[in-house]
């Protein structure tokens, strides 16, 4: 009773907004959106007019209609336009980017967000939004307002045209485009100077705009059949902007160093966009995997972090042509930590279930989250709408070990009712028993901080470990036994920590040579390798710890003595889990370590030497 109350309270409050708005209703079951017709005026001043009509989707044949793609602007600004005739006012945004794409003497068929969908209508959002993949997906052309010139945008235009024939050049008429472009300027065409014969610096202002920073622009773009973007009066096809952009990366000696713009997120795009040459293209032996998709577009941005779920579910969806769960459709009401927490659990579920997934649940080492998500989500839940925080965060250790031995994840059905409950398959090592100083700036500020800590962990793991914990294990803890993208020898790992303490004793860390100074000696070079990585890479945010099995490790800074160290099956480093006061086998995540000795899967070809199962682990 209260359930149907409820619904009709609620569908009472859905028509009245409708009506305030002068809207009439759509239908989701049937596809029902909103077309405006934007009516032309003589002249670019003139107030905004327009109607709308409710069309369908699935009719046939489809409706012709543009959909136009631009930034919002700040909720509080509004401007006037009449639609069917009624003074309205919508976000200034809108009204002004309409002005932008209406035609001088015949009307312009448009979908956009701001006046199609009824935003003060929570049920009809939730539906529309839903539709959003339909919606891109059926349109005739996507028209995507960049923002205004600022007399830069015709020179980008002719360096994109400058950097695409040079790519023509050097690719065959493009014909290895796909194949060279994700490179890195490692090729021997990277040899041409594009800068000075065009405007590189245009190319990149135009790159820095904001609405290649939103979300909703790649499913957007990756989705229309065809997108025109437009920069003042400049257009310029979006396809050819981010093959511009994605060429430019392969010709990393070109672009000048220190220049402020950033080109990241825009060649973030073409793999998904180019339908011809990115990465994912309909002809390309490359799928999306969702796992994928939530952290290649982490640093995207949104009004609404929900939005960050929903734009990429929808991409999703419409790549794999997959049905998505009930608890997973738009829904404005619902928090976003349970958004959050049931997005995580779909996305290792589906990877969890598909063999070319190699980590399937490495995403765990990255769930950035803060203590307002801790405190609305369970621990294991990722925080897909943020980036690393470099003050707070600890870097991500390299994929480079084996620690579960290569077994596959599991993902068992939780507990009824428990939709917090994450069970995985794996096998606990052993307890944290004693922790060092977490590694901050103001803790390692001169030479002597640094001795004295190494002589601190000398003493303390001598004592504990009976002697097991030696200058080996401690040079390849420091650095978790990585040298860049490789893994470093135990003999070469030892010479470099061994150089890297005489430096100390003899120069301070600011007078070091530069580990690719030229008149380094290789020991030098060694020692200020093994110094970048200890600091810059591996320690920061982290804090050393000895097991009770006599072990050094490093991990997450807020780990307490008593915390269990797990391999989880499906991820390549161990994980400190803290186990709950009440529950016996059920933990929270902390995060992931390096322990020494256990990273080529020693640990677990142990325990079935010694006759002993897996076990499942309970993260809530």
């Amino acid at each position: 009773m209260v359930s149907l109350w409820s619904k009709l309270i609620k569908r009472r409050r859905s028509r009245a907004a409708r009506e305030a708005h002068g809207l009439s209703g759509v239908d989701g079951e049937l596809q029902q959106i909103r077309l405006l017709m934007l009516h032309p005026a003589s002249e670019h001043t003139a107030p905004v007019s327009c109607s709308l009509e409710t069309v369908s989707l699935l009719s046939d044949p489809k409706p012709m209609y543009e959909t136009i793609s631009y930034v919002w602007g700040a909720a509080n600004e509004r401007e006037r336009l009449t639609v069917n005739g009624m003074e309205t006012h919508a976000p200034a945004s809108a009204v002004q980017v309409l002005r932008q794409f209406r035609h001088k003497t015949i009307i312009r068929v448009v979908w956009i967000d701001a006046v199609c969908i009824n935003q003060a209508d929570i049920a009809e959002r939730n539906q529309q939004v839903a539709l959003m993949a339909d919606i891109y997906s059926s349109c005739n052309r996507a028209l995507v307002w960049l923002g205004e010139d600022d007399d830069f945008a015709a020179l980008a235009s002719t360096a994109i045209d400058a950097i695409l024939d040079d790519a023509e050049s050097a690719t065959n008429g493009m014909q290895h485009f796909m194949e060279l472009a994700p490179q890195s300027g490692i090729s021997d065409h990277a040899v041409r100077e594009l800068n000075g014969r065009v405007s590189l610096v245009s190319f990149y202002r135009l790159c820095s705009l904001p609405w290649f920073g939103r979300l909703w622009v790649v499913q957007e773009a990756a989705l229309s059949p065809e997108v025109m973007a437009r920069c003042g009066s400049v257009n310029i096809r979006l396809e050819r902007i981010l093959r511009a952009a994605r060429w430019i990366r392969y010709h990393l000696p070109d672009v000048p160093s220190g220049n402020p713009y950033n080109v990241g997120q825009v060649r973030m795009m073409w793999p998904l966009v180019d339908r011809t040459y990115g990465t994912f293209a309909p002809q390309s032996r490359y799928r999306l995997s969702l796992l994928a998709l939530l952290d290649f577009l982490r640093s995207y941005q949104c009004f609404d972090p929900r939005d960050h779920i929903y734009g990429i579910l929808g991409l999703y969806r419409q790549h794999i042509n997959i049905v998505i769960p009930e608890a997973l459709l738009p829904d404005y009401n619902k928090p976003l930590g349970l958004l959050l927490r049931d997005t995580t659990r779909l996305a290792f579920s589906l990877a969890c279930e598909d063999p070319r997934a190699g980590w399937p649940l490495s995403m765990l080492a990255k769930t950035f989250r803060t203590a307002e998500d801790l405190a609305a989500s369970p621990s294991w839940t990722v925080a897909w709408h943020r980036t690393r925080d470099d003050q707070g965060d600890p870097s991500l250790f390299n994929s480079i070990y084996s620690v579960d031995d290569g077994k596959p994840a599991y993902l068992y059905p939780s507990t009824e009712g428990q939709d917090d409950e994450l069970v995985l398959s794996g096998c606990h090592v052993s307890k944290v028993m004693a922790l060092f100083v977490p590694f901050d700036e103001d803790a390692f500020d001169s030479n002597e901080a640094v001795l004295g800590f190494l002589q601190t962990i000398r003493a303390v793991s001598d004592a504990l470990s009976g002697g097991a914990i030696d200058e080996t294990a401690i040079a390849c803890t420091l650095v978790a036994d990585s040298h860049f993208d490789q893994r470093w020898t135990p003999s070469s790992c030892l010479t470099a920590f061994e150089q890297f303490q005489h430096q100390l004793e003899r120069l301070q860390l600011s007078e070091w040579p530069n580990s690719y100074d030229p008149k380094a000696t290789q020991l030098e070079s060694a020692a200020a390798q093994y110094r970048d990585i200890m600091f810059s890479d591996v320690c920061p945010n982290r804090a050393c710890f000895v097991t009770d099995d006599g072990r050094l490790g490093l991990g997450p800074r807020d780990i307490d003595c008593g915390d269990s160290v797990a391999i989880l099956f499906g991820c390549p480093w161990p994980m400190v889990l803290k186990p709950r006061d009440t529950d016996d086998g059920h933990y929270e995540l902390r995060g992931a370590a390096y322990v020494h000795g256990i990273m080529d899967g020693e640990a677990v070809r142990d325990r079935r030497k010694n006759g002993l199962g897996l076990v499942r682990i309970h993260l809530h």
